[in-house]
């Protein structure tokens, strides 16, 4: 479904010919076609993923995100948040008692681009009123949260990962905690 991505880097959920849920049906369909799979019933099916993915158990906080949270609170530097996600995250880092650490935060679904859409790095840059080179932006894929920031002047790192190979050209972080020590705050 990426090859068939909103023009321009537009949210995925909110600009689905039919909206957020629209989009979310389409992409489990898809995954149950491709694998064959006419076991289960798409309504009930899709209510089930659908749920679970905003279960908050499901997910986990690096383990030093904390760690560098403190560290950077007492340096009096801002933390925000972007992301690709649909309208659920916000509700889901509440839940989680993540929502208060970041400010700003920004949801392509919300905001309306997603990464690599130099508009919302933009946006982030306008609303922490820093400039270019006091943004630092960690993520987990090299082209949309390593280059685009890049580009607009921030210092960019990309967290290691399983799935990514050593890159040399690439700032690799294996924690968040390592950023205390990798940069001259």
């Amino acid at each position: 479904m990426s090859t068939r991505a909103p023009s321009d880097h537009k949210d995925r959920y909110i600009h689905h010919k039919n909206g957020h849920d629209g989009y979310w049906i389409e992409l489990i369909n898809t995954f149950l076609n491709y694998i064959g799979s006419k076991r289960y019933p798409m309504a009930e099916l899709y209510h089930s993923i659908f749920i679970r993915f905003e279960d908050e158990n499901l997910w986990e906080v690096e383990g030093t995100f904390f760690e560098l949270y403190e560290f950077i609170k007492s340096k009096g530097i801002g933390f925000g948040l972007i992301s690709n996600w649909d309208l659920r995250l916000r509700g889901l880092l509440s839940r989680m008692r993540l929502l208060p650490y970041f400010d700003p935060v920004l949801i392509s679904a919300e905001f309306g681009y997603e990464k690599p859409s130099l508009k919302i790095f933009q946006k982030a840059m306008e609303l922490s009123g820093e400039s270019p080179e006091n943004h630092i932006y960690v993520g987990d894929k090299p082209e949309l949260d390593y280059y685009p920031p890049r580009k607009l002047g921030w210092n960019s790192f990309i967290i290691k990962t399983k799935r990514l190979p050593e890159d040399n050209s690439i700032q690799m972080i294996s924690t968040l905690s390592e950023l205390i020590h990798r940069i001259d705050w």
